[in-house]
């Protein structure tokens, strides 16, 4: 029974409107949805159903499916698990939008003091600076005013101050658990401030080892942890000690004494978060001992520790977890982890694993990975490589004769590396130039975007300067945005912190720092410059030449609703309602789908925090280039404010 992951911060009351729906659609005889019953229903079968049970099929059996589709074998459990999710969620404040009052009118504006935290802690927020930038700048703001560092127990704990920790810890009121309350500006426990915290210091006085000692000694929770987004598996301490992780979130000097700590405290070592910070979503590495540690605390046992009691079959199974690393090994070639796995854990070699439920040959092998194939055949695992797979491992070995032998033997392999792979020059090597040019020749295209980036944005996201060097020497297009998110290979070797790369990429690059053409609609009485609708339209037909994607923001005092207008594959919207909460609806379909057809009322709206957009960079939301679409979806959020659109005129982002 396949199953699907919940939303971010989910809704009970949209689960309960979609569990509606379902029953509607069952009883008015729709395929889709009778089908359903038979994949989520543990009692009843479609074909079974009368005429009138299935005019009459009851709100509590489509609750039933909705639980049984996101995995939890009853809409009681559903229940119970949103709750967990209402206590222990976490957005990072920079994903906060509009949220400029909290619910009880109270300013939301940081303090410097909380400025300074926010700063300094990991938090996996996709807005805002990248997290080196932000961290460079808590450090700054540290010794600028060094006083930062004992304003609070949240900021000593911040710094490393143990010993200043540690006294205003025990001269604290009796009968309060200040060590396991939450505070501070992310509304987390100390202990997670210690933990996700980057602040080095050379002063010894000043340790994040000793800190942790110092809150564990004082009762904290070792497995202290949040929802992030209101999603699993929780961010927990343990996380945070080991650091890593999508955008390349920065190590701690003390990761792994921080994390034995924790671990000999209790912290349950089946940390799904932490194994995929440091397996297929962070920065890819080879050193095994963040597993070799957890593995001594028992991962892939079951340790029944407090998340899984109250997340149960929400969290991956621990034996899956070692599995999920295997095939990260094969992945992404790593063969001393994947030495590790097989010799000292000893994993099967040979059973499906992981996302792909391919084994680790199979799954080396589609990536060209000699090396992890000559490691499992010395472990007797070798499979018949087909034509492609050899081909694959000659283009990644920069083995140009074999692969001229190859195609000369079997010239049917060079159609279906074609077909199977045709982001082959995204495979080479930055000393690989002879390979680059032999598959340029054999017709691969250099610009291929078929994994939504050419090569050279693969390279420049990397970091890898010499290869985005070599493939601009071999014609490759700087100017090309990526048909995920819109940006040119300098937008991606700037947001992920590769300023060699960039300053190589910039001069060839077209209007880098151009202001994107941003259009915003306002209501009367917004201090503002008011344009025409006349103006909008000339606005509007600079969609049609753009080579990126542009931003269009319509505004009704704190209501907004964002459109990103570029993408061919999807349209997505952000709203904030009244109360500065913000949703998101997302619109799949094809180039040649009606785009006006998506946005009826508000169907597809979400409980759902939007992070989407990050503007400075370049970065925008998947959206359709339809001049349509905004206007239709202008006239319609702006009837649902109440203020038709004669009320309110159109402003272009930037002129004022």
């Amino acid at each position: 029974m396949p199953t699907a992951s919940l939303p971010e911060n989910p809704s009970l009351e949209h689960l309960k409107s979609q569990a509606k729906l379902i029953r509607d659609l069952i009883r008015s005889g729709d395929d889709g949805a009778l089908g359903m019953i038979d994949e989520y229903h543990p009692r009843l079968d479609a074909a079974s159903l009368s005429a009138a049970e299935r005019e009459g099929f009851k709100t509590t059996d489509a609750q039933l499916i909705v639980a049984r589709l996101y995995g939890l074998a009853s809409w009681n459990q559903l229940r119970d698990h949103l709750n967990v999710v209402a206590e222990r969620s976490f957005t990072p404040r920079a994903e906060r939008v509009g949220q400029a009052e909290d619910a009880a009118g109270n300013s939301n504006s940081l303090s410097p003091v909380d400025t300074f935290i926010v700063a300094a802690c990991l938090d996996y927020s996709e807005e805002g600076p990248r997290p080196e930038v932000r961290i460079a700048e808590a450090h700054r703001l540290l010794a600028a005013t060094p006083s930062l560092a004992t304003e609070s127990p949240v900021t000593r704990a911040i710094v490393g101050d143990h010993l200043g920790l540690a006294e205003t810890l025990d001269d604290g009121p009796a009968g309060t658990d200040v060590v396991n309350a939450v505070a501070g500006p992310n509304g987390w426990p100390l202990l997670l401030y210690a933990t996700y915290s980057r602040i080095e210091t050379d002063d010894p006085a000043r340790s994040a080892l000793e800190t942790v000692k110092v809150l564990l000694a004082r009762g904290a929770d070792p497995n202290a942890g949040f929802l992030w987004r209101g999603l699993v598996p929780p961010f927990t301490a343990l996380t945070g000690a080991f650091g890593g992780g999508e955008s390349r979130q920065p190590w701690s000097s003390d990761r792994l004494g921080m994390a034995r700590l924790l671990l000999e405290a209790g912290a349950d070592p089946n940390d799904g978060q932490a194994l995929y910070n440091n397996g297929i979503g962070g920065q890819n590495h080879d050193n095994p001992s963040h597993l070799q540690l957890l593995r001594e605390y028992g991962l892939g046992t079951e340790v029944n520790g407090p998340w899984y009691r109250s997340l149960g079959r929400q969290l991956r199974d621990p034996a899956e977890l070692l599995y999920d690393e295997l095939e990260a090994a094969a992945k992404r070639n790593r063969p001393e982890i994947m030495r590790f796995l097989l010799d000292e854990v000893g994993l099967d070699p040979t059973r499906a694993i992981g996302r792909s439920q391919q084994p680790p040959a199979r799954v080396a092998a589609t990536e060209g990975h000699g090396e992890i194939l000559a490691l499992l055949a010395e472990r007797g695992v070798s499979i018949e490589l087909d034509p492609v797979e050899r081909a694959l491992g000659h283009i990644r070995g920069n083995n140009v004769e074999g692969l001229v032998a190859l195609v000369a033997a079997e010239p049917e392999t060079l159609a279906e590396l074609r077909r199977q792979q045709p982001g082959c020059c995204n495979l080479v090597g930055a000393d690989h130039a002879n390979m680059l040019a032999h598959l340029i020749g054999l017709g691969f295209d250099i610009n291929d975007r078929s994994t939504t980036k050419t090569p050279l944005h693969h390279a420049a996201e990397a970091g890898d300067t010499e290869r985005a060097r070599l493939l601009l020497d071999h014609g490759a297009d700087a100017n090309l945005a990526d048909t995920h998110i819109g940006a040119t290979p300098w937008g991606w070797a700037n947001y992920n912190g590769h300023p060699e790369t960039a300053a190589m990429l910039e001069p060839v690059t077209v209007a880098t720092h151009e202001p994107q053409p941003d259009i915003t609609v306002r209501s009367p009485g917004d201090e503002r410059t008011w344009a025409t609708p006349d103006l909008v339209e000339a606005w509007l037909d600079q969609l049609d030449g753009q080579a990126r994607p542009v931003l269009v923001t319509l505004r009704i005092g704190r209501t907004a609703l964002t459109i990103g207008v570029g993408h061919p594959n999807l349209s997505v919207a952000l709203y904030l309602n009244e109360d500065g909460v913000a949703h998101h609806a997302a619109v799949t379909g094809s180039a040649s789908a009606d785009p006006e057809s998506a946005f009826d009322g508000n169907a597809g709206v979400e409980n759902t925090l939007w992070t989407g957009f990050r503007t400075e960079h370049q970065f925008f939301a998947h959206a359709y280039r339809s001049k349509a679409t905004v206007r239709s979806m202008a006239t319609e959020f702006m009837a649902s404010t109440g203020q038709p659109p004669s009320e309110a005129e159109w402003v272009r982002e930037g002129d004022t």
